[in-house]
């Protein structure tokens, strides 16, 4: 079976983006602006739709401590948002497609066949790998450093679903 699009009317774009985030945090994913890549095997932190300015903003994790989240690409005038899917794949979301003003190329949301628990424990590595460098690399205090980090993903990810 082809992939198919689901288009989202508008009036509902905030309540399903936080529901796609609630669902697919964490997932490795590719966003491409046309043919041109924004972000490759980047971790999913969420969409935001903010009517009053307009716009459509996608978010990354990061492995730097202090800003564990950073906006990797905004769509100005947003016109259509459509849910992508391939039910003949075990995970049949394939990501989501942003159409911003005429004229301006499709932004695409691809996710990678990784598991999110993959996902989320190699961002958890690098964050504590941060806090370890943070502090001057003394050894003893590793499992602080993954507590922390876990923290800090746990905080960064709240931001999305509420």
């Amino acid at each position: 079976m082809p992939v198919k699009k689901f288009r989202i009317v508008k009036g509902e774009w905030s309540t399903f983006l936080k529901d796609f985030n609630r669902q697919n945090q964490c997932r490795m994913f590719d966003l491409m602006e046309g043919e041109n890549s924004n972000a490759s095997g980047a971790v999913f932190l969420g969409i935001v739709y903010e009517p009053n300015a307009n716009k459509i903003e996608i978010y990354a994790g990061d492995a730097n401590p202090a800003e564990p989240g950073r906006l990797v690409h905004a769509v100005e005038s947003p016109r259509a948002v459509y849910l992508v899917r391939d039910d003949d794949l075990p995970d049949p979301l394939v990501g989501l497609n942003i159409q911003g003003p005429p004229g301006s190329p499709m932004v695409s949301l691809q996710f990678h066949a990784v598991s999110a628990q993959d996902v989320m424990t190699q961002w958890t590595t690098g964050i504590a790998h941060s806090l370890y460098l943070m502090r001057d690399m003394r050894e003893g205090d590793e499992l602080q450093d993954w507590f922390e980090a876990e923290r800090i993903i746990k905080k960064a990810l709240e931001g999305f679903v509420d």
